[in-house]
């Protein structure tokens, strides 16, 4: 398996979302859960 280059940042959240949501409306989740960019 080809793993992330060094200095890549990966967040993990659990929780639950509907993945038929468009793109900006997963992003607004990402942000508000993260507070921080996608």
């Amino acid at each position: 398996m080809i793993g992330p280059r060094a200095g890549t940042r990966v967040w993990l959240a659990a929780g639950v979302t509907d993945m038929r949501c468009g793109i900006d409306s997963l992003a607004a989740k990402v942000q508000t859960a993260l507070t921080d960019d996608p």
